[in-house]
């Protein structure tokens, strides 16, 4: 979220003394140091700190919720539709902060993604069965896929045959980190208002900064993956919702020679999960694994799993 200074209620005199010094934004008075600002604009200690408070209480508002609403919301699990992943996170996605799921190409993560916004469709939301939008950023969405899937819950689950799975899984295609940031401000708390939205998905975080800018300095790469994990945990806190990422995984070579997968986007955005899931491939071709990377409420667990075309499933 960008703000002008404008929007301080402070006089009209200060306001152009910090435009003056090409102080435009909310963002840049909480960035520079109260001694640059003074130095940049010649006001007053006592002013500086009450334009940098106007500016915190404007950019992140505190929002008083019950400590019983923060409990419920605190305690609330998605399921992925599949049981051995289910009691590996003790009963699902996580409603708080932001989960993250990382592994090399045809593990399923995808799979899981689609399989995810279909059950999470059961946790009602305000006394209706919910929505899920799945924001996708590698290529066109697999709709035919999801369908399919569809068509196997239902035809487990009978009495959900009239439900339109498909109709609450909103998609938004999106090609760059600009895009992405734009519509977590404006279009997606939008979305969330409604009260009917139980998760976000994103598939995958890592794509919106492949191929961008490559001559952007580390320091702006890592600013702008925190503008957006910042602006997921603010959507994830006040709206109860969960959120879920892709990442994709780089190699990383050990003194020894060995070679691992590493979740991209490096530590600016490690520090920012919640909690972090891997997927990898076993010994036997078919079976897949979960690893609990960490998480503040799971041990170090780890699962079985199957891509089948009924979806994701439990082994045997």
């Amino acid at each position: 979220m960008s703000l002008p200074v404008d929007g301080l209620a402070i006089h009209p005199e200060i306001i152009k003394k910090l435009k003056n010094a090409k102080i435009s934004k909310l963002e840049d008075v909480l960035v520079k140091g109260s001694a640059d600002l003074q130095k940049a604009t010649q006001i007053s200690a006592a002013k500086i700190e009450n334009i940098k408070e106007q500016a915190c209480n404007l950019l992140y508002p505190i929002k008083v919720i019950s400590a019983w609403d923060c409990l419920k919301s605190a305690y609330q699990k998605l399921p992925t539709g599949c049981d051995s992943i289910d009691r590996a996170l003790n009963g699902g996605i996580l409603c708080q902060g932001i989960t993250e799921i990382s592994g090399e190409s045809a593990c399923g993560k995808t799979q899981i993604c689609m399989q995810l916004a279909l059950h999470s469709q059961l946790v009602k939301r305000n006394g209706r069965l919910s929505n899920c939008l799945y924001i996708c950023t590698e290529d066109v969405f697999p709709s035919q896929r999801l369908l399919q899937l569809e068509q196997s819950i239902k035809h487990h689950n009978p009495l959900l045959t009239n439900h339109r799975f498909s109709d609450h899984v909103f998609v938004e295609h999106i090609s760059n980190k600009d895009q992405l940031l734009a519509a977590l401000e404006n279009k997606v708390p939008k979305l969330l208002a409604r009260g009917l939205t139980n998760l976000i998905i994103i598939d995958s975080i890592t794509a919106v900064f492949r191929g961008q800018d490559e001559q952007q300095t580390i320091s702006a790469r890592s600013k702008d993956i925190s503008a957006i994990g910042v602006q997921l945990h603010r959507l994830a806190t006040e709206y109860h919702v969960a959120v879920f990422c892709v990442n994709q995984v780089m190699a990383d070579m050990t003194g020894s020679g060995e070679s691992r997968n590493l979740p991209a986007l490096g530590l600016t955005w490690s520090n920012l999960v919640t909690t972090r899931l891997k997927v990898r491939r076993s010994h036997q071709d078919s079976i897949r694994q979960l690893v609990v990377a960490f998480a503040p409420h799971l041990h170090n667990n780890y699962c079985e799993y199957l891509i089948t075309e009924h979806g994701v499933v439990s082994p045997g």
